[in-house]
Order: C-alpha cells, then sequence, then structure tokens
C-alpha cells in the first residue's frame, strides 16, 4: 500500500509503503534498520 501509516509515540513513528516482510516476498532488495 501507499498509504503512509504512523504511531503517535514520542519519539514519532511512521512507514510509507510495502513491510519488510512484502518486499523480501516480492524477491526487491531491501536495506532495512531498527533504531533502538
Amino acid at each position: 500500500t501507499r498509504l503512509p501509516r504512523v504511531t503517535f509515540t514520542s519519539p514519532a513513528i511512521g512507514a510509507v509503503g510495502m513491510t519488510e516482510k512484502e518486499i523480501v516476498a516480492a524477491g526487491i532488495r531491501c536495506d532495512c534498520r531498527v533504531l533502538p
């Protein structure tokens, strides 16, 4: 989906596009990060 998603927290969290799982399933190379 191309709809933005947001979780109202502090600090703010937001996302646009496919999840990492959807990208891998589609065979697309991705470089994902998880920030502490």
